[in-house]
């Protein structure tokens, strides 16, 4: 045992048998072991266990032959698992694998050529556990990278690289083999044209410019004829416009104006190639806002659609009689038409309304009486929108006082309360073919049929449950 840093404790101890040291021990300061050697009949190293961050366990081991360094394994997150395997020949590394969450799928690959530089190296830059990017070095200098996105063995991206900057690239957007984007870049890393091959035709079809990063205009041509009917212009960097010439007159038929930052202010169309715009489209703070159609180019803009409601994400309005009220309104949340509101005398108020699900089909309905404006039928339907039940409220308290019922579409039975004490008092059965059976009535409105009216006559229903016929003049 022996100090070797001269603070008068024993922090080495090295093990001998038959006069050859088998082992050596290392201990930090507060006497915790850091370090574990053991030595082959030489005196030449053999493995070597080390506590790089004084945690109690060993977070890198190194293995030797003949005294030269062959393998390290690390620890590098002191999680307790070797996440990293360094391969020596000639103490030079050879290879690098690291497998950080030692899921036995290495995220990194590297190789070294003679002078310990890196000369390839593979990596899962996604933790998919594919390797599907490969780079390549000149001089310890990234040169090259190609990633395999559908691993199918041909490179989707190939990346030039020129002082450590990329200055050329290649992208494969469909998988087929053949390069179909190209794009180039300045001294500094930045774009400065990108140029896209049509996937079917493998020609030309649209091209962007930039300066200093930014782009100044991009054109294309969407449909394959060899017209660049689609422009983007931009201001500083900024997009302004972006126009369209759908019918390919020559004349734009689309407009879209953005702000300063960016953002959409308006989009107008000339949807039926009239030379006067028939649809706008307003934003507010960079989301959809507003829509007004005019359908019959009269120069009125009869449909009105709104976004972004508290309630609502969308409200369909229109107004096809010109009055400045609508007729029909559509009321939509998540994209999904859950009620449509009709006033056919324009007053202002709803005269019917439907209720839907969310797979469309209709949930419930309400009629209003167009003078009162208080709901007077209100119909509920099933998934396939047969109607179960209706209930009508005649005397308009918000009541109802006729509930009709029905199984599979078919009237089964209708329920009244005739004295306006909340409970039905008379009951009528149908049969299959809707004909009207049987008559229960409620002679006292105690909530309990006493007689009861068929084809076999009128009978007294007793409280044993049995009835007794009554004669009726």
């Amino acid at each position: 045992e022996r100090d070797s840093d001269g603070d008068g404790k024993h922090d080495v101890t090295d093990v001998f048998d038959n006069d050859r040291r088998i082992r050596q021990e290392r201990k930090n300061a507060r006497g915790r072991l850091v370090v574990l050697a053991t030595f082959d009949e030489k005196d030449r190293p053999l493995v070597m266990k080390k506590d790089s961050r004084d945690k109690g366990f060993f977070d890198m081991v190194h293995t030797f032959d003949q005294g030269h360094l062959k393998t390290l394994e690390q620890d590098t997150d002191g999680d307790g698992r070797f996440d990293t395997t360094v391969t020596y020949v000639k103490n030079m590394p050879v290879r690098k694998v690291t497998d950080s969450n030692s899921d036995g799928k290495p995220e990194t690959d590297v190789f070294y050529n003679a002078k310990g530089q890196p000369e390839k190296s593979r990596h899962d830059l996604d933790r998919d556990g594919r390797l599907e990017t490969t780079r390549f070095y000149e001089n310890g200098e990234r040169v090259k990278q190609e990633k395999d996105l559908n691993l199918n063995g041909k490179p989707d991206v190939v990346s030039l690289y020129s002082r450590g900057i990329v200055r050329e690239e290649r992208k494969d957007r469909n998988g087929d083999g053949v390069m179909d984007v190209f794009l180039t870049f300045d001294g500094e890393g930045q774009i400065t044209e990108q140029r896209e091959n049509s996937l079917v035709r493998k020609t030309l079809e649209r091209v962007k410019t930039y300066k200093n990063g930014k782009p100044l205009k991009t054109t294309w041509d969407s449909d394959g004829d060899g017209l660049l009917e689609s422009a983007c212009l931009y201001d500083q960097g900024r997009l302004a416009v972006q126009t369209r010439d759908g019918n390919k007159d020559g004349r734009p038929d689309t407009w879209i104006y953005f702000s300063e930052k960016g953002e959409k202010l308006r989009v107008e169309t000339d949807t039926r190639f009239r030379g006067k715009v028939d649809c706008k489209l307003f934003f507010k703070n960079g989301e959809k806002h507003r829509v007004v159609k005019d359908s019959d180019a009269d120069g009125f803009f009869e449909t009105v659609q709104e976004f972004g409601g508290k309630v609502w994400d969308l409200v369909i309005r229109t107004d096809l009689n010109k009055t400045g009220r609508h007729e029909t309104a559509y009321f939509y949340k998540d994209g999904v038409l859950h009620r449509m509101d009709s006033d056919e005398n324009e007053d202002g108020r709803a005269d019917f309304i439907e209720y839907y699900r969310r797979n469309g089909s209709i949930e419930r309905s309400e009629e209003f009486d167009r003078k009162t404006g208080k709901r007077t039928l209100v119909w509920f339907y099933d998934t396939r929108e047969n109607p179960v039940r209706a209930e009508q409220d005649t005397r308009g308290n918000g009541r109802p006082d006729t509930v009709f019922h029905y199984e599979r579409g078919r009237l089964v039975q209708v329920t009244e309360d005739t004295n306006g004490d909340g409970k039905p008092d008379l009951w009528e059965a149908y049969d299959e073919a809707e004909t009207l059976v049987s008559v229960r009535k409620d002679l006292d409105y105690d909530g309990v049929a006493d007689v009861v009216k068929s084809k076999e006559g009128t009978r007294r229903l007793l409280a044993d449950g049995r009835t007794e016929k009554i004669k009726v003049n």
